[in-house]
């Protein structure tokens, strides 16, 4: 299987927004997290098609307290969004954005992991020239 890197293009709606932004799998797409920039509040964005960027469709928009600063990690199987804010601190969101649990442990850095069957490609020859 090929590799290769390319350009993805921003929704419409976000090409003017000046602010971070986060790419990541949620889902089974590909979801692009707004960080937001004091005008526009933190939105996620999931690409419905790959590389068709007439299928990026807004999830959500976080414009409650707790997610001003809110990234999401993934989707929980009933479909609340479990995240983090600007402090690390552990958030969980239901499916329209409105907060359910807000949890003080400092979380330094955080990820999924999913158990596989898959094994990762070895590129450790490259590394030993």
């Amino acid at each position: 299987m090929e590799r290769r890197l390319s350009e993805i293009l921003l929704p419409d709606e976000l090409k003017a927004s000046y602010g971070f932004y986060h790419l990541r799998v949620m889902g089974g797409c590909l979801c692009l997290c707004f960080e937001g920039n004091g005008t526009v509040p933190p939105q996620t964005w999931m690409m419905k098609e790959y590389k068709v960027r007439s299928s990026w469709t807004k999830s959500f928009d976080f414009d409650n307290p707790y997610s001003l600063d809110f990234l999401p990690i993934c989707f929980t199987r009933n479909g609340e969004i479990l995240g983090h804010d600007s402090t690390k601190k552990l958030v969980r969101l239901n499916d329209e954005g409105k907060l359910l649990e807000h949890r003080t442990h400092w979380l330094p850095h955080c990820g999924v992991y999913r158990e596989s069957l898959l094994s990762l490609p070895d590129d450790s020859e490259n590394f030993t020239k």
